[in-house]
């Protein structure tokens, strides 16, 4: 009798089952593969996390360094007992080597010396005189500067709608109560790019500044340090004084280069009568009379001493560099024992 064939699903069992196995073998080493990368990128995000915690202290630790370094520059380096002037040694940019891996600078500028933005308890008439102010200065800016006019007058536009304003209403009408800005880092919500409010680090100190904060500030009682301000915003305090005439009372300073004793600061606010043409002095039927007085006019808005500095402050951590600003109210100069108070701290983010 011949044998009967095996049955084929015999034979095809044992194929089967070394493919499931070959299956769940493969399965099971993509799943170790997974999981073998998630362990180490949780693990790399544990290193990458420790990494900027450790670099967030460091950079804290050096700003804080830079706060109490400008903290010491105000409270020792104005020597005056009567004026803050731009040429005083507080001004004088300083940098510190904290380790080798880490480094601090810092650059005190006054406040004063920059027009005051309107504060939120401003009164109607403080209100319009700003926004004429504002609007000469940046008259002044375009001129000085026709390549980049348009630039300052679109600046202008966003200034006064970041501030509520009507751009096109005239100087002498109405003007609404502002929203005020608490920092001038405000001015980014409205558009303006970080270098447009801020500027980049100069390399030099008398280096030309082209940036809103050179010309504006949030912080200050309003007056104007005759010795810190620029020609720009000196040209802003009346519509009687022209460019010429800034260019005078900055002359009368000292120019930037002038030797210590060819600078001659504002000892008080009174000295502006002595820059030719702010007294204007006539006859009228043979009797000597003032036929224009820009200084007694100009007197409630002027000062020649500080209460108000802004810190740039530069951070270095491994080669990273970080920026942030700090503002200070700083007491006269008599009261020695009284240290500066920090009104606000930000860093300057891109």
């Amino acid at each position: 009798m011949s044998r009967a064939a095996p049955s084929p699903t015999l034979c095809l069992r044992p194929r089967r089952s070394r493919g499931l196995v070959l299956v769940l073998v493969l399965g099971a080493m993509a799943l170790l593969t997974i999981l073998a990368f998630e362990v180490s990128g949780r693990a790399n995000r544990d290193v990458l996390r420790a990494a900027s915690t450790e670099r967030e202290s460091r950079f804290r630790g050096v700003f804080q360094s830079g706060l109490a370094l400008a903290t010491g520059i105000l409270a020792e380096r104005r020597s005056s007992k009567e004026i803050d002037a731009w040429s005083d040694r507080w001004q004088i940019p300083v940098s510190v080597k904290l380790d080798d891996e880490a480094s601090v600078s810092v650059r005190v500028a006054d406040e004063s010396g920059k027009l005051r933005l309107p504060a939120p308890d401003a009164k109607p008439e403080q209100t319009g005189r700003v926004r004429k102010q504002l609007v000469r200065l940046f008259e002044r800016l375009a001129k000085d500067d026709p390549e980049h006019a348009e630039d300052w007058r679109r600046a202008r536009k966003q200034l006064f709608l970041r501030l509520g304003w009507n751009e096109s209403k005239a100087p002498g009408a109405s003007v609404a109560k502002p929203d005020p800005l608490p920092t001038l880092d405000g001015l980014r919500e409205a558009g303006f790019t970080l270098n447009e409010v801020f500027g980049a680090w100069p390399a030099d100190r008398l280096a030309p500044t082209r940036s809103l904060s050179d010309y504006l500030t949030v912080f200050g009682d309003g007056k104007l340090n005759l010795n810190t301000a620029s020609e720009e915003v000196l040209y802003t305090l009346d519509e009687e004084l022209d460019a010429a005439q800034a260019r005078l009372i900055a002359a009368h300073r000292g120019a930037d280069d002038a030797e210590p004793e060819d600078l001659r600061p504002f000892r008080q606010v009174k000295d502006l009568e002595l820059v030719e043409g702010m007294v204007v002095r006539g006859e009228v039927e043979g009797r000597p009379v003032v036929l224009r007085n820009l200084c007694a006019k100009l007197t409630p808005y002027l000062s020649v001493q500080s209460r108000c500095f802004s810190v740039r402050i530069r951070a270095v951590v491994a080669g990273r560099i970080r920026e942030a600003w700090a503002f200070f109210e700083a007491p006269p100069v008599s009261e020695t024992s009284s240290a500066p108070r920090l009104l606000a701290f930000e860093e300057l983010e891109p």
